[in-house]
């Protein structure tokens, strides 16, 4: 196909197209182009990006394609069949092309008339202007500075086991941003592997040279997040930690199947257990050995427990540093959430009976233990009246509570946009079925003056049922019950939320104004101690909802 898209030649090593006895009247009939071609349309069109629409027909059709830009024209090489397909995948291609060309010169028409462009008013003129000179900046200080700079400095890298181009991009695009808003040249030198900085002023340097930097540190801290391969995806797990809050009393821990009222997570298949406290006065079972019981010291078992809160308080402490760490130099809004529910053991030991220390000591730091988290902990509204009858006698709700949102998960078919549907009332499309919604009703509540309270009920409903249906036919949520109701309880501080925020807004390279030292500072925040603290008085009122799941430890 020419560049103009008025020839196609085609070569095969089987068969001679060029001879006029094997052309085929379907393959004449592809290779038919209107003799008007827009001016616009040029190889890259039907090229793409770096080959981009060639290699997807390749693949899809089992052909092999070039673009010989002497004689402007893409030349194929397969059997007859796939260069039918191949074919016909390029002139819809082009068809599509020239149908787009033409929509958006019809925009700009009326009754045959060309509309000329509207002015643009001051404000629209000023971030045209902005953008133009943003553009400008990117442009001017990439590559080697004209002339010699009065300050340098550099950001050297540490190893070569980053790829270079995980940092700074492919063809140093990352870096595009630093260079405009600090107007530093900047580039990399394989041999020192280093980024080397330079420009007019000590600051301007400095401030490029610590935002290299933070590139930097920001590829490292995510190569340092737990993750697994699973499907050819990557999925981040993070770091999973089991700890155990002892009580006051000398008990033991039992691994015990779930009560018949329990709501298992979604995600749960085969056999889950939980664990319970079994009080047994001032003796325990022994472990392996049926009927043998050992005698206490009290001295000694609360020493083993206290041992274990301090080591729990310190696990904690460093399980924030290194979550805070991580997202801290993120460029985008992360919400963190402590959750109240139910920890299911879905690898577990077979024993039934651990002593406390010893289940802390041999069960929750082996590896191979196993865990899913149920949030739910309530199914009717009235269960929770207890709860919400504590929190609103302060008037302590957040106005505007409660606050409403669904989550639609859907199948796309064909992607053809990024607009959703919000709204619990649609219709399926040839392009998109809706398998499932999810409907999130938030309560808030102010705990204290530093935490908030949020209760949270989720309506789910599986919609896979109408996927067969015709597209177009409305589906009312109201008329279709939901498939299960759960309520889950969250807690957080109002600090996280406004610090996080900054990160919304952060340019390449930069950091937030919040540390994560200081987020876990004792003398300002409390420390873990005072968030621990802060998380069993909220514990001791939870545990007052008088259900029959209070017999279990959240």
């Amino acid at each position: 196909m020419a560049a103009s898209c008025r020839k196609l030649a085609i070569k095969d090593s089987s068969v001679n197209y060029e001879e006029n006895t094997m052309r085929s009247k379907k393959l004449i009939e592809y290779r038919s182009l209107p003799d008007e071609i827009p001016p616009n349309l040029c190889p890259v069109d039907i090229i793409g990006e770096k080959r981009f629409h060639l290699q997807r027909i390749e693949k899809s059709t089992n052909t092999d394609m070039f673009y010989n830009k002497d004689d402007s024209k893409i030349e194929l090489w397969g059997i007859r069949k796939d260069l039918d397909q191949a074919l016909k995948q390029l002139h819809v291609l082009a068809e599509n092309i020239l149908a787009k060309d033409q929509r958006e010169r019809n925009k700009s028409r009326v009754n045959g008339w060309v509309n000329l462009e509207k002015a643009l008013n001051d404000k629209q003129k000023h971030k045209f202007d902005r953008g133009s000179a943003r553009e400008r900046e990117e442009r001017d200080y990439r590559g080697f500075p004209p002339e010699q700079k009065l300050f340098n400095g550099h950001f050297v890298l540490p190893s070569f086991e980053i790829p270079i181009a995980r940092i700074i991009g492919e063809k140093e695009e990352i870096l595009h941003p630093i260079r405009a808003d600090t107007k530093c040249y900047m580039w990399y030198e394989p041999s020192s592997n280093l980024i080397r900085i330079v420009g007019d002023t000590y600051e301007s340097v400095e401030e490029a040279t610590m935002r290299v930097k933070n590139l930097y540190i920001k590829v490292v801290t995510s190569r340092q997040i737990p993750r697994v391969i699973k499907d050819g995806a990557t999925i981040y797990n993070g770091w999973i930690y089991h700890l155990v809050e002892p009580p006051h009393e000398p008990c033991e821990i039992r691994i015990a199947n779930p009560p018949s009222w329990f709501y298992f997570p979604y995600d749960v298949n085969g056999v889950v257990k939980l664990i319970e406290p079994v009080y047994k006065g001032e003796s325990i079972s022994v472990v392996g050995k049926e009927g043998a019981l050992k005698k206490l010291n009290p001295n000694s078992y609360f020493d083993a427990l206290q041992s274990i809160r301090e080591s729990n308080v310190r696990t904690i402490k460093s399980a924030l540093s290194k979550a805070f760490i991580t997202i801290h130099l993120l460029d985008e809004i992360t919400k963190m959430r402590v959750r109240f529910g139910y920890v299911c053991l879905t690898d577990f030991p077979r024993e039934p009976l651990w002593s406390i220390d010893k289940f802390n000591k041999k069960i929750l730091y082996d590896s191979r233990l196993r865990s899913k988290f149920a949030k739910c902990i309530a199914t009717e509204h009235k269960k929770l009246d207890p709860l919400f009858e504590i929190l609103s006698e302060y008037d302590q709700q957040w106005d505007g509570s409660p606050f409403r949102e669904f989550k639609i998960c859907t199948i796309h078919k064909i992607q053809k946009g990024r607009d959703q549907e919000t709204l619990p009332f649609y219709s399926n499309t040839e392009e998109i079925n809706v398998v499932s919604i999810c409907e999130k009703t938030r309560w808030k509540y102010w705990w204290g003056t530093n935490y908030i309270i949020e209760v949270t009920k989720y309506e789910f409903w599986k919609l896979s049922k109408y996927m067969d249906d015709l597209p177009g036919v409305e589906i009312p949520l109201d008329q279709e019950p939901p498939f299960s109701v759960t309520f889950g309880v969250s807690f957080y501080k109002k600090s996280w939320e406004e610090d996080f925020a900054f990160n919304g807004s952060l340019n390449v390279g930069e950091a937030p104004e919040w540390h994560p030292y200081d987020i876990m500072d004792e003398e300002q925040t409390g420390g873990v101690n005072d968030f621990m603290n802060e998380i069993r008085n909220f514990l001791e009122v939870l545990l007052l909802i008088p259900t029959e799941r209070n017999n279990h430890s959240y």
